[in-house]
């Protein structure tokens, strides 16, 4: 199985060779480095034994391998990123110069609620049209990527 992904993760590094076959763990299709007795634990640690359905509990208790996620494909599925969030700023930073608009990639690194983001960027955009702050010309593109994942 070939995995193809376009990735959404926060802080990754831009992709150097999009030909080469990447590591990949803790999703659907990659193996789960996490156990039963992790969740378990978790459960214990913030104190949720008593808010978490018992059939639950009992059955993440039972702590037998046949429940467990897979650790390892063996080597069925070879995974390869075809985007990532600093790739997207620099394809639309590319583009922008093509275009002749002055530009920068302000942050990769966006996380949060988008509300708060867009109230954010409101007012940046404020300050960029009253001060010209940070250093813009009346035409300019900023970039900002992230993702609104909460965890």
């Amino acid at each position: 199985m070939i995995n193809i992904i376009v990735s959404d993760a926060v802080g990754a590094l831009p992709l150097v060779d999009r030909n080469e076959p990447v590591e990949f763990s803790g999703t659907p299709i990659a193996p789960d480095e996490t156990t039963i007795e992790d969740a378990f634990a978790c459960i214990q640690n913030y104190a949720l034994t008593d808010r978490i359905p018992k059939s639950i509990l009992d059955y993440l208790s039972g702590k037998g391998s046949d429940i467990e996620t897979p650790k390892t494909l063996d080597n069925k599925v070879t995974h390869f990123v075809l985007n990532d969030v600093p790739d997207s700023c620099e394809a639309a930073l590319q583009i922008a110069a093509r275009m002749g608009v002055p530009s920068m990639v302000f942050s990769t690194f966006i996380e949060g609620e988008s509300r708060e983001a867009g109230i954010f960027f409101g007012s940046l955009a404020r300050e960029i049209q009253s001060n010209k702050r940070p250093n813009c010309t009346a035409m300019f593109c900023l970039l900002f990527r992230g993702n609104n994942n909460q965890s």
